[in-house]
């Protein structure tokens, strides 16, 4: 149900206080640690990686303070390291060492409270891509699907490197046929309400089984820019 209290975090927090409350997507397994934290207990944090995360390969990503506010989103800015083999420590440190070392580039100060989220990554991914539940540059009601499916690689949603678009017109959802973009609508359908907000942008996959996952939620940083009257004619001549 609907969540009053849900407040946007950075990566890693959206992703956790959502964790608990999906039922028609999931979040892969992960947690999340700060950069202040891995200098001074990095043993402790390998062995939980090597214990807990014995089911395949993982990803080590960013989620730094700057990469997920309201005014800049920051996507892509920073490094994630894929297909890591947790019970490979040396790997892992260099990996989370990598993601660490992009935080302080360019005018970016390293913050000791930035975080690594350590994460299983997706087998069998059938499409990935980023989803924007309105039209970025207008703000018009489409749900604006960039996405890739046929590489079978979740990397390249984070660099940008996507080929087609799907534009689905909000209200109009029942008319896909696609059974694998009907189920990712359905999941965001479900994120925006416990989210409470409906222009949001979002980093999914979507296996063979036709399971959604989701790895970020954040809200769409060009809103300011849009004319609100957009939606209503557009809606209007639709009707038409």
């Amino acid at each position: 149900s609907a969540s009053p209290e849900f407040q946007f975090g950075t990566k890693a927090e959206t992703l956790a206080s959502l964790a608990k409350r999906l039922t028609l997507s999931k979040i892969p397994e992960f947690f999340f640690f700060d950069v202040e934290e891995w200098q001074n207990v990095p043993k402790r944090i390998l062995e939980k990686v090597r214990r807990e995360y014995n089911r395949g390969p993982i990803i080590v990503r960013s989620s730094a303070l700057s990469e997920d506010n309201e005014s800049m989103s920051m996507a892509g800015a920073f490094t994630s390291i894929a297909k890591v083999n947790p019970q490979d420590q040396t790997a892992t440190t260099e990996a989370i060492e990598e993601v660490c070392r992009s935080y302080s580039i360019g005018e970016f100060r390293q913050n000791p409270n930035n975080q690594i989220i350590i994460q299983d990554m997706v087998s069998d991914v059938s499409m990935s891509g980023v989803l924007f539940s309105q039209e970025l540059n207008s703000g018009a009601p489409y749900f604006t699907i960039n996405y890739d499916d046929y590489s079978g690689d979740t990397s390249r949603v984070a660099v940008g490197e996507l080929s087609r678009t799907l534009f689905v017109h909000r209200g109009s959802e029942k008319s896909i046929s696609s059974r694998r973009f009907s189920t990712l609508i359905e999941s965001v359908n479900e994120i925006e309400k416990l989210v409470r907000c409906d222009t949001v942008d979002i980093e999914f996959a979507i296996n063979g089984e036709e399971s959604v996952f989701i790895f970020q939620v954040r809200k769409i940083t060009t809103t300011k820019n849009w004319n609100r009257g957009v939606s209503v004619r557009v809606g209007d001549q639709l009707k038409r």
